[in-house]
């Protein structure tokens, strides 16, 4: 009797461990499966903003080649004005 009354209550304490480690065992899955969302998320994000940095790169680059363009056409009209003004300026004198 003494033996059965302790292998039962080996088997309770077992029983209650066992217990303990499959309410542990479902707390660490709900918190991978909310860290695996959360990852999800936010590679989603990062995703988003690496296709927002290669739109604006390439956006920067056009106003680049769009100024020097333009700077290439506002010194060549510069260039003129100036010009023109020193040949007018001797012509008065």
């Amino acid at each position: 009797i003494t033996k059965e009354s302790a292998l039962e209550f080996q088997i309770r304490q077992d029983n209650q461990i066992l217990k303990e480690i499959k309410q542990r065992l479902n707390i660490l899955m709900s918190q991978k499966a909310e860290k695996e969302k959360k990852f999800v998320d936010i590679e989603k994000i990062h995703t988003e903003l690496m296709r927002e940095r290669t739109t604006l790169s390439q956006k920067v680059q056009a106003f680049e080649r769009d100024l020097a363009v333009g700077s290439d056409a506002f010194h060549s009209i510069l260039s003129s004005v100036v010009k023109a003004l020193m040949k007018r300026k001797t012509e008065l004198d």
